[in-house]
């Protein structure tokens, strides 16, 4: 004769039910608290490890569906912030570096053009030696 074990195998349906729960119920918490963020049922299930038929029939799927509304707003409101804005010091700084530079190039600027102001005449100089002899 066998054993029965039906009063072991529904305590044992029963602690699986009590941890699926369980496991619905941390998950919602995190995602309460900003910690976790989904976008569909399956990735909800696929991350508590229940089925998606069981989440649809559980007393926690209008929770789901709450939680999973509030993240999504979550997301469209941090994507619509803008970025943080420089502060002062940090603009001064870069003021003053884009000063410098400036500086810096414009004399570099007057430089070559007095060099090239220089070469000019010395090819004209020679043109014009050139010019004499030729003539």
């Amino acid at each position: 004769m066998h054993a029965d074990n039906s009063n072991h195998l529904a305590r044992w349906r029963e602690d699986q039910e009590l941890q699926r729960q369980q496991r619905v119920a941390d998950l919602l918490a995190s995602a309460g608290a900003g910690l976790l963020q989904w976008t569909t049922a399956a990735q909800f299930c696929a991350l508590a490890g229940v089925s998606r038929s069981w989440l649809y029939e559980s007393p926690h799927w209008a929770s789901v569906k709450a939680v999973r509304s509030q993240c999504q707003d979550r997301q469209r409101l941090t994507a619509a912030l803008p970025r943080q804005l420089s502060s002062d010091d940090s603009l001064r700084a870069r003021l003053a570096s884009a000063l410098d530079e400036n500086k810096r190039l414009r004399l570099e600027n007057q430089h070559l053009s007095s060099d090239l102001a220089h070469a000019l005449g010395v090819v004209r100089e020679l043109r014009s030696r050139q010019g004499r002899r030729t003539g």
